[in-house]
């Protein structure tokens, strides 16, 4: 299913119903710019009277726009993407599925609904996810609503009503944990319930409706939001094949990115039923990619180094991949999947001058195609190879690849100066405690765990006067971040 891209802009104040959450963020603004004139007890009391009578979401109208079907310019600037991993629903409620958000830029509120086949599932609860309930020193956001209705679930947040804090920049945060149940299995003459089904990001619940929208301060943030995939425990084994998503990095001037994507198989009841072999088609951004080169990994490159794979086929179109490997078609040699196991490496970059000058980063989507066709000839969707001739039609993930700007840099070197010296603590120091913000943020992440804090500064301490470890490459020579993260590096002039 496609995903949506949401934008907007902070709006004036809208007479119709639909406009009510533009309209709180409007007059909290008039409300926040007369407070600072008015004595402390009026205030206080117009602060407590808008904190509690502002709803959810901070935000004005969106506009929604479909990922063209055919990919072609699927170069889609990211500031937010909120997503989930596939999960699981069975008739216990042990299982859950976890929205997660990748963000660039610092989140002060969002909302959105999450639709699901109520003939297929139900929901047994929804909570405030791990990560959310966790900031502000553990006391989670200042509003956190959440409403289950027939057809889905909607979350309103406000992290902080004054707008002080806020949801630092991360990738994978957890804001949501949602328990489906799969309805009770239908009785003959009809079809059973389906081996999986999907869960879409959606705008038709509530009154007035939920938008899908998130806001960093005042303004409305480019967000993606991205289906998934709910798969019945209660179906006999079933395979999935996922295209996993992937954070890589593209050079700022050149704009050349490098990455290889690693589709794996699994079966789900995790007995490991085995598969003779497979045959699947991935299409690509056209005019953003190209192949050089698809491998076979391990544990199947192990396998064939030992027995030989009998048949291997990959081909490369500028839109897309097919590859089609059987192990063997006289011996019945099978390869398990209890776990997640790859397929094969397939190897991505960008075409010149795709991403030169874009300078933000990008989400751009890998689709299985059950349409994709090669030199003329249809491809008829993923086909797994089972014993005994068979073959079953597995559930498939479609992925996306963020790709994040990225200039060369020396980490530590956080005044720029080409070397690493007490100044570049003290840089940082003030950076926290002064105010300002570096022009490259990786540079000043001496410790390399994706933040700019304390710690950095007592790592480059203890690094310049304790005997230390250095800093972690790229260092002492510039170059790119070989552990890609939420931070940038628009300059740095050693570079």
């Amino acid at each position: 299913m496609p995903a949506a891209v949401s934008t907007a802009a902070t709006a004036r104040y809208d007479e119709s119903s639909s406009g009510f959450v533009s309209n709180m963020l409007f007059l909290r603004k008039c409300v926040m710019e007369i407070e600072s004139a008015l004595p402390v007890c009026f205030r206080r009391s117009l602060r407590a009277l808008h904190s509690a009578a502002l709803p959810l979401l901070l935000i004005s109208t969106l506009v929604v726009t479909s990922l063209a079907a055919d990919l072609a310019s699927a170069q889609t600037p990211l500031e937010a993407r909120f997503h989930s991993p596939y999960s699981f629903a069975d008739a216990n409620g042990t299982e859950s599925t976890r929205i997660l958000v990748d963000h660039m830029l610092p989140i002060s509120a969002w909302s959105f609904g999450l639709c699901h086949d109520s003939t297929i599932l139900s929901v047994s609860s929804a909570i405030e996810g791990a990560d959310l309930a966790q900031i502000r020193g553990g006391n989670g956001p200042d509003r956190h609503d959440i409403f289950i209705d027939a057809e889905g679930v909607r979350s309103y947040v406000v992290i902080d009503v004054t707008g002080v804090e806020v949801l630092p920049p991360g990738i994978g945060m957890e804001v949501l944990e949602i328990v489906y149940l799969p309805q009770p299995p239908p009785l003959p003459p009809l079809p059973p319930l389906p081996a999986s089904t999907t869960i879409e990001f959606c705008e038709t619940l509530g009154v007035p409706p939920v938008q899908n929208i998130a806001t960093s301060g005042s303004d409305t943030i480019v967000s993606f939001f991205e289906p998934s995939t709910v798969i019945l425990t209660n179906s006999s084994p079933l395979y999935i094949l996922q295209i996993p998503a992937l954070v890589s990095t593209y050079d700022l001037t050149s704009g050349y990115a490098e990455f290889f994507v690693r589709p794996t198989l699994v079966e789900s009841t995790g007995t490991g039923a085995p598969v003779f072999g497979f045959r699947f088609g991935i299409r690509h951004p056209l005019g953003l990619f190209d192949v050089p080169l698809i491998d076979i990994v391990d544990p199947i490159a192990e396998f064939e180094a030992g027995q030989g794979i009998e048949f291997f086929d990959s081909n490369i179109s500028p839109g897309g991949i097919t590859l089609d490997v059987l192990f063997s078609t006289t011996v019945p040699t099978t390869i398990p999947f209890a776990q997640e196991v790859p397929l094969a490496a397939i190897q991505y970059v960008t075409t010149t001058p795709a991403l030169q000058s874009v300078g933000t980063p990008v989400i751009t989507p890998l689709r299985f195609d059950d349409t994709f066709v090669f030199q003329g000839v249809p491809i008829i969707g993923a086909v797994l190879v089972t014993p005994v001739g068979g073959t079953s039609t597995p559930v498939q993930i479609d992925g996306n690849v963020i790709l994040l700007p990225d200039g060369e840099f020396i980490r530590g070197d956080c005044n720029l100066d080409g070397m690493i010296d007490l100044g570049d603590p003290l840089s940082t120091l003030q950076h926290l405690f002064v105010g300002g913000s570096p022009d490259c943020e990786r540079a000043c992440d001496a410790n390399d765990d994706g933040l700019e804090d304390i710690g950095d500064a007592i790592y480059l301490l203890g690094f310049l006067f304790s005997g230390n470890p250095p800093p972690s490459a790229p260092n002492p020579d510039c170059g790119l971040d070989p552990t890609p993260d939420t931070q940038t590096c628009e300059t740095h002039p050693s570079c």
